[in-house]
């Protein structure tokens, strides 16, 4: 008789079937908002619809606003607080490889693919143009840094191989009546970095035999630069895609194919730490209060951040696709990323 109270009737078991049902869907609805629920520490993303695989992003020296260089042959101006766009610069006849402002803010400088007009300068405070240069053809800018006294920029180029081929560095001087200094002419050079409080300026070559990349540190006080004043990283089994000073400018970062990073000794020309990412590097930056390295690149959606001290990773960030650049926010709050879809996310950095 008590077996017989508690035995489940047809309604009930129908009753049972609705919720389970009901329950399923439930839980399905919440799996389908955890996968759209922000990633640990994104603080916002930045999109314009007709963006197209970012190749370069900086913050200014004030942190309102960042450039951001694209494939689609625009150069964005977003507004770091209202997160809006303040002004496109157009009229790039290719993609748009580097953007990079000067020290003091008041000038961006970018690099693109256009032949017969690769090296611009915009004074982003008067809204003109004042620097363009039709010297470079055939080329590939690979990569662009200003010296610390906003007088010079350092570019660095890979040919793509046809008979007016150019490889090498060159320095501009765009604010006088002087012809650029070209550096060195015997291999493409991958990456380039000036340090921001003095005169030495670092480079990494690709041999043309296809050999691991050199990265060389050119110590040039006054603008001489001579022979006798370089010194030699060597030490990566695959080319050198990007290069970064630490603030006090003691020493570099590099991040390679090889996929790793190495942190050395500018003076002794020693390599002093070495951290495994796993994947092709693509970017890498150290943060302007020196505590960490910021790594991000191809074929992962994996951002990591080491820890200077520790050697260790301190944090990790997941972006949609794959990432292209990653800059510091000059407080060393904030990180930014862009990646192959065109997306820019702002990262907080505890």
């Amino acid at each position: 008789m008590l077996k017989n109270c508690y035995a489940a009737k047809p309604f009930q078991k129908a009753i049972g079937v609705l919720i389970l049902f009901a329950f399923l869907l439930w839980t399905t609805s919440c799996k389908s908002v955890s996968t759209t629920m922000k990633p640990k520490g994104l603080l916002v993303q930045l999109e314009d619809s007709k963006t197209s695989w970012i190749n370069s992003l900086a913050w200014t020296p004030n942190s309102k606003t960042i450039a951001v260089g694209s494939q689609d042959q625009v150069v964005r101006l977003w507004d770091t607080s209202t997160r809006q766009i303040t002004r496109k610069l157009t009229g790039f006849g290719g993609t748009v490889v580097k953007v990079v402002w000067s020290p003091d803010g008041q000038y961006l400088a970018t690099g693109s693919s256009e032949i017969g007009d690769t090296i611009r300068i915009w004074d982003t405070q008067n809204n003109h143009l004042v620097f363009h240069d039709s010297r470079i053809r055939d080329s590939y800018i690979t990569g662009l840094t200003w010296s610390p006294d906003n007088q010079s920029l350092a570019v660095g180029l890979q040919s793509n191989l046809t008979k007016d081929r150019l490889d090498g560095l060159m320095i501009y001087y765009p604010f006088r009546q002087q012809l650029p200094l070209v550096l060195s002419q015997s291999d493409p050079v991958t990456a380039v970095a000036w340090a921001s409080n003095d005169s030495r300026l670092a480079f990494s070559l690709s041999p043309l035999s296809m050999g691991p990349s050199i990265v060389k540190v050119w110590n040039a006080p006054g603008g001489q630069f001579t022979a006798l004043n370089i010194t030699d990283l060597k030490g990566h089994n695959s080319t050198v895609t990007s290069l970064s000073w630490s603030p006090d400018g003691k020493f570099l970062v590099s991040g390679s194919t090889d996929e790793t990073v190495k942190v050395w000794d500018t003076v002794s020309g020693q390599e002093v730490a070495s951290f495994i990412y796993g994947k092709n590097i693509k970017s890498v930056a150290w943060s302007p209060n020196g505590n960490y390295v910021a790594v991000g690149g191809w074929e992962t959606v994996s951002i990591e951040i080491w820890d200077v001290a520790t050697k260790q990773i301190a944090a990790t960030f997941i972006d949609s696709d794959s990432v292209n650049t990653v800059a510091w926010s000059p407080d060393s709050t904030q990180l930014a990323s862009g990646n192959q879809t065109g997306v820019v996310s702002i990262w907080e950095v505890k």
